[in-house]
């Protein structure tokens, strides 16, 4: 099981740290619950990722998991732990953290196992997601800061004869004392100087005029008074190799500068293929075939690295080829990359087969989508940022959601107002997420704010006034009020079927939580009614596997119970269940939700041996997915005891009862 980025082949030298490295995580022998954990810290370029890359390649035969985590934007870390889960065998839940945390769950039974966190921006941001077990956990970092939970390495630049051999083995007709003199411009650290040997081994170029060139134009750039970093290592280095690759080619050169702009973390090459068509490739026979071969040119410079399907720079590379861009030209790559990623986001955001894609393009849409001096957003950019948020909830991330909404909404507001659309959208997202969390009270307050603001701002017939008055009506719902939901509902459905039609999704949305609220009131029969209509709209909009099917069809099944259609209530969820199980995961809030409901159903059915089992597994996943103190939980823990008393089972009954506050 491994999932290791591609091997330095020219990596040279470093074996007094790979030694350290081994060392230290075999100090204290690995057990079942005690991981050993090494962190690699010091400046960006010195080579840490290539350190831990290394360390994986020469000691695979002591594991049998050795797994990568980009861990730079922590509130996506579960997104890459997750899939480890599939490979040790696990099923999916359907929540991305809670199949993260199951993974974390099975490493603390073996040993053999190597997880990697690269580029951790500390240890309090990733203590979390450290696995316990008889494994071992190496971490690379710019912060020194890790003395609290592991044995930290300091990594500098390379020693001179190190710096020399690594030129002399990618140039190997290059003599001892220039490459001498190479490594003292270069400042010995690896980046540059695997990306100096890139160049020389790329151009042909003698290694006396590239250091002639190389001092000249740092000569001319501390003339202009500007802070090299690294001692103008980097930076130098860099320029040249930027003027070589634009002679060779613009195309790949205006490729790195698009991507200096996004996340450093890999980048989808379908970005660059879509739609839109930034490099004039779009009638080619091959478009993908045109945007491989821009990437090799680039490799072929030690630009950038690739992994499968994706191309990635390093974040040194990104601010140093960023930094030689003048405003406008960072206005217009920005631009266009918004527009790219716009092009590029999936239209729903619902749809469980588009997940994927918007996990691949998440880092690049927080990195350039959010633009807080920008309140406008021609692009539509800011947009697929809010739909990649609500991705998170409808996969049932709930907690990342909740901290990404929370996040831009407080930005949003300080940016741009209360008032701002971006703003009021994403108090939309915040207040369903609060709500699923089991905040009531707490979304209610802000529905009615938000509320209150979109039909202030855009009035009553608008778009986003009418989703903030459905939102509403569901917390009104859940606060107690039914009546007055009720009659919110009524209002707005009406005016959704008249402004967008009766089959536009929002519309189907109104009806559906309109029937919810019927339910609750007693009024069964006209929600069942309003329910199968609501159902054959959203047919005529979905695949039969999409979530708003399978939830219409959950609605469906529970009026059917509450019309004592115990039978085909039974059918009709047990089927909801098993689809929810394969296509959102066991875990997953709406699965969970499904088991709910159908073990009511076996209760009112007399089947309680039936009802039990299904109730001790739910409830133990609702624990982990939701928490005790989820309402959902306390009804299920509730239902669990009334089957343990009447299957005579009194004292687990009363177990469960103290356990949940019952």
């Amino acid at each position: 099981m491994w999932n290791v980025p591609t091997r330095l082949a020219t990596f040279t030298g470093r074996d007094d740290i790979l030694t350290e490295m081994k060392t230290s995580l075999r100090t204290t022998k690995a057990v079942a619950v005690v991981q050993v954990v090494a962190a690699l810290h010091g400046l960006g370029g010195v080579g840490k990722t290539q350190l831990a890359i290394e360390y994986c390649y020469r000691n695979t035969s002591d594991y049998d998991v050795v797994w990568w985590v980009d861990a730079e934007q922590t509130a996506l870390i579960a997104e890459k732990i997750a899939p480890l889960g599939q490979r040790l065998g696990l099923q999916s839940t359907g929540s991305v953290a809670l199949d993260a945390r199951s993974t974390l769950d099975a490493l603390r039974t073996r040993d053999r196992w190597l997880v990697v966190f690269d580029n951790a921006p500390s240890a309090a941001e990733i203590r979390d997601w450290i696995p316990n077990g008889g494994g071992h956990v190496l971490i690379t970092s710019r912060s020194p800061v890790w003395s609290s939970i592991g044995h930290k390495i300091a990594i500098d630049i390379l020693a001179r004869p190190e710096s020399i051999a690594l030129l002399r083995r990618r140039v190997p007709d290059l003599d001892n004392d220039l490459a001498d003199l190479l490594a003292e411009e270069l400042g010995d650290l690896p980046l540059a100087l695997e990306q100096a040997a890139g160049y020389l081994e790329q151009s042909n170029l003698p290694a006396a005029t590239y250091l002639r060139r190389f001092r000249a134009r740092r000569v001319e750039m501390l003339a202009a008074g500007e802070d090299l970093a690294y001692r103008g290592s980097v930076d130098t280095a860099w320029s040249l190799t930027l003027a070589e690759l634009e002679t060779v080619s613009p195309a790949a050169a205006y490729l790195l500068r698009l991507c200096s702009w996004l996340a450093p973390e890999p980048i989808p090459l379908s970005l660059f293929a879509g739609q839109l068509d930034p490099f004039g490739i779009a009638s080619a026979d091959d478009p993908a075939a045109r945007i491989d071969d821009l990437v090799a040119t680039a490799l072929g410079f030690s630009m950038c690295r690739r992994h499968g399907d994706t191309i990635q720079l390093h974040r040194l590379v990104q601010a140093v080829i960023a930094s030689r861009l003048s405003a406008a030209e960072r206005a217009k790559h920005l631009s266009l990359l918004r527009r790219l990623l716009a092009s590029a986001a999936p239209r729903d955001a619902d749809d469980n087969r588009a997940w994927p894609r918007w996990s691949a393009l998440g880092p690049h849409l927080l990195k350039v989508g959010v633009d807080l001096d920008m309140p406008d957003d021609p692009s539509g950019v800011r947009y697929a940022v809010d739909r990649f948020c609500w991705h998170l909830y409808a996969r049932g991330d709930y907690h990342s959601a909740q901290q990404l909404d929370t996040q831009l909404f407080e930005s949003y507001r300080s940016a741009f107002g209360a008032d701002h659309p971006a703003t009021l959208s994403m108090a939309n997202n915040l207040v369903v997420v609060t709500r699923a969390l089991g905040g009531y009270d707490s979304a209610l307050k802000l529905s009615l704010d938000t509320h209150a603001r979109c039909v202030r701002v855009f009035g009553d017939d608008n778009r986003a006034t009418l989703r903030a008055t459905n939102d509403l009506a569901v917390d009104l719902g859940w606060t107690g009020q039914n009546e007055a939901s009720r009659d919110l509902h009524r209002e707005n459905l009406t005016r959704c079927r008249r402004v967008l039609g009766d089959n536009d999704e929002l519309t189907l949305h109104s009806a559906n939580n309109l029937a919810l609220t019927l339910r609750q009131l007693g009024e069964v029969s006209e929600a069942l009614r309003l329910d199968k209509e609501t159902l054959r709209g959203y047919q005529s909009l979905f695949p039969e596997t999409h979530p708003a099917v399978l939830t219409s069809r959950s609605n469906i099944a529970e009026d059917l119970f509450c019309l004592g259609a115990y039978e085909s209530a039974r059918h009709a969820h047990g089927q909801v269940l098993a689809q929810r199980r394969v296509y959102l995961g066991l875990e997953h809030p709406y699965t969970l939700r499904s088991a709910m409901y159908l073990a009511d159903v076996l209760r009112a059915l007399g089947e309680a041996e039936a009802a039990r089992e299904l109730a001790e597994d739910t409830l133990e996943r609702m624990d982990t997915t939701l928490g005790r103190d989820h309402p959902n939980s306390r009804r299920m823990a509730a239902g669990l005891a009334g089957d343990l008393r009447s299957l005579g089972h009194l004292s687990r009954a009363q177990e469960i009862a103290t356990q949940y506050g019952l």
